[in-house]
């Protein structure tokens, strides 16, 4: 979803840089305006799913604030996902040993997503024990997720929700409300359409 970029004058929260042993400070620093930071993932670049949420389950980032977390130095994936549901993406960063720092900002978001609205039904069934917070549909070729599907309404357990799409291979991920995201890859979606159960079995670690 695009946004109305919203000019706060908001100070910074201080916090120190420093290394732990073999570990480097990844300092994440919210400049969405007036979006808060609800997850925070990172992947090596080398790896395939996102893991867990490094923010936590009760834990978010809001306006001007930032918050370090402690990496192994090397390449890695990042991924910021905000309170809308959108998703913002840094691939192949390279966090050396004194550290790196992102101040993700709207420039930053994930934008040029392919218009897939179609008419063949992508169905979710969520089987698991807490709401489906968001849904991602995305081409599996084209590298970025986008916006959530469910926008904030999220799918309780038991429930179903329905993306409809064009045909083609997708990726499709869903994030609990504890920041763990469960995905599947390079899924044909035919004018039948694909059904996805979504159970503990296709959480990323």
């Amino acid at each position: 979803m695009r946004k109305t970029i919203l000019l706060l004058c908001v100070p910074l929260l201080v916090s120190c840089r420093i290394s732990i042993g073999n570990l480097a400070p990844l300092t994440i620093v919210n400049g969405l305006g007036g979006w808060t930071i609800h997850y925070v993932h990172a992947s090596r670049t080398d790896t395939k799913g996102w893991g867990d949420d490094l923010l936590g389950q009760s834990e978010i980032i809001r306006p001007g604030a930032q918050r370090v977390f402690n990496l192994s130095p090397g390449t890695w994936d990042i991924r910021i996902t905000d309170d809308e549901g959108d998703t913002y993406t840094r691939r192949n960063v390279v966090i050396p040993a004194e550290g790196y720092t992102w101040e993700v900002t709207l420039n930053d978001i994930d934008s040029g997503f392919p218009d897939i609205s179609g008419n063949c039904p992508v169905t979710f069934l969520n089987s698991l024990d807490a709401p489906a917070d968001s849904i991602w549909v995305s081409p599996s070729d084209h590298g970025y997720w986008g916006t959530s599907h469910t926008g904030e309404q999220g799918v309780e357990p038991g429930a179903e929700f329905v993306v409809w799409v064009a045909p083609g291979e997708y990726d499709m991920m869903a994030l609990d409300g504890m920041g763990s995201s469960y995905a599947v890859y390079n899924c044909q979606v035919t004018e039948s359409g694909f059904f996805w159960e979504i159970t503990e079995e296709f959480l990323e670690r």
